[in-house]
Order: C-alpha cells, then sequence, then structure tokens
C-alpha cells in the first residue's frame, strides 16, 4: 500500500502545483498529519531547498517516517501541541501548511481553519483534503446523507475565518483515474483513507467493502486484468494576500 499512497500524494501534489506559493522552494513547509511521512518524503525531495516539518502523533507511523526520510524534520506530538510548536518554529508564519488527509480526529474544515490561519505567512497557502468521497463511495458505504445544507454553512463559516480583504479562498478538485492491482486492494484502500478521515463505514471489512465495489459502475477492468478506479480529491486552498 505504501507505494500507492505514494503515487496518490504523487499526483496530488502534482495536480497542486498551480496554488502553490511562487517562492515555496527555501521556504518552509509543514506536512499537518503525516502518518507515515509520503506527503513530507515527497515535499522534501520536490522542494530541497526548503525546510520541510511532518507533524504527527502515532509512534507507529513516525517510527516509519523517520525510516523513510532524513530530510523531514520530524514532530511526534498531539495534536492540541501543533499550533504553539509552528509559532516556536517559525514566528513569521509558514510558506505552506498542507493536510492531505490527516487531520486530526474530531476536527472538521473549520476547525483546521481557525487553529492554522495565524501561521500562514503573507503569499502563503493553507491547503486542507476535504474529507475525501472517492466518486461516491464514502457517501454510500458510510450510509451519509446528502450534506449540501451543512456544506453551505461550512462556506458561511470559512468565509469569515478567511474574509476576501486578507485571503483568496477557493475549493479546488483533481479527479482522476488509478488504477489498482484488483478490487481487494481497491477495497483495502478505501479502508484506510475512511480510517484516515473518521468515516465510520457501514461495512466492516474488506470482504463486504469488495462486495460493494463489485457492483460499482465506477469501476472497470483494464486490459491485463488490473481494476481501474475514477478517484477524485477536493482541497481548500487559502491563499494570505
Amino acid at each position: 500500500m505504501s507505494r500507492l499512497y505514494h503515487d496518490l500524494y504523487e499526483r496530488a501534489l502534482t495536480d497542486l502545483w498551480p496554488h502553490l506559493p511562487t517562492e515555496i522552494d527555501g521556504g518552509r513547509i509543514a506536512d499537518l498529519g503525516c502518518h507515515d511521512g509520503v506527503m513530507s518524503d515527497i515535499l522534501a525531495a520536490t522542494f530541497p531547498k526548503s525546510k520541510v516539518y511532518g507533524f504527527g502523533q502515532s509512534r507507529q507511523g513516525m517510527d516509519r517516517a523517520r525510516s523513510l526520510s532524513r530530510d523531514v524534520s520530524w514532530v511526534e506530538m498531539p495534536p492540541a501541541g501543533w499550533a504553539d510548536e509552528l509559532r516556536q518554529i517559525a514566528p513569521g508564519g509558514f510558506d505552506l501548511l498542507i493536510s492531505h488527509g490527516g487531520a486530526p480526529a474530531g476536527d472538521d474544515l473549520t476547525d483546521i481553519a481557525q487553529r492554522f490561519r495565524p501561521h500562514i505567512k503573507k503569499g502563503g497557502r493553507l491547503i486542507v483534503q476535504v474529507p475525501v468521497t472517492l466518486n461516491g463511495w464514502m457517501a454510500i458505504l458510510s450510509g451519509m446523507a446528502d450534506t449540501q445544507a451543512d456544506d453551505l454553512k461550512t462556506f458561511s463559516e470559512l468565509t469569515e475565518i478567511f474574509p476576501e480583504t486578507e485571503f483568496d479562498l477557493k475549493f479546488w478538485s483533481s479527479r482522476y483515474l488509478q488504477v489498482f492491482d484488483d478490487l481487494t486492494d481497491l477495497a483495502e484502500f478505501l479502508m484506510a483513507q475512511a480510517a484516515r478521515v473518521n468515516v465510520a463505514l457501514l461495512a466492516p471489512t474488506i470482504e463486504d467493502t469488495y462486495a460493494r465495489l463489485s457492483g460499482d459502475n465506477n469501476v472497470s477492468a483494464t486490459a491485463d486484468g488490473h481494476g481501474c478506479a475514477a478517484l477524485e480529491h477536493v482541497f481548500l486552498v487559502a491563499c494570505r494576500k
């Protein structure tokens, strides 16, 4: 699965390129909720002149992260302390704060926005992956109802947190095809993503998830028999003017 996540994160970062600060290489970057360090490692390799910090709280995940890269400064602590640590590291703010599916459990989009807004420097960005719907599968598997009213409320709250006099605020979507070895691999990925964004699945096992995906029209097969699925990542992008 680590190779799969690397490919997904690398593709997401490539698609995010137009939304990154122009002078990011040589700046300060924080990966909030780095898990096993895959995105942090990609950021460090992509911007070798930058100082990259990977924030995580899982001892197991951070041990894997430390073994992955020595080019990242790993910060292991509970999420409640991240904001204070960011202030200590860079009192003037960061060029990029990114949370790619790594939000602390219980935090929603407005929580993250409130907590980390003060740590964006002028011209910097806060990029947060909105809790992911993989082509609607998350909503189906978790039994979620239509959330349009909640989405409008969230956007209203965000416009107060990021007033247009100080920030450019947008939502941006990246949609692409991803090839999996088979549907079991895809089912494992879905379950892992659900855990990362704190979605309680009604289908509690890989087998049940596989059974549901087997009937999904958005899953197809490549010529060599691999599974092919449409994925979508949606991001909140806040730029301090």
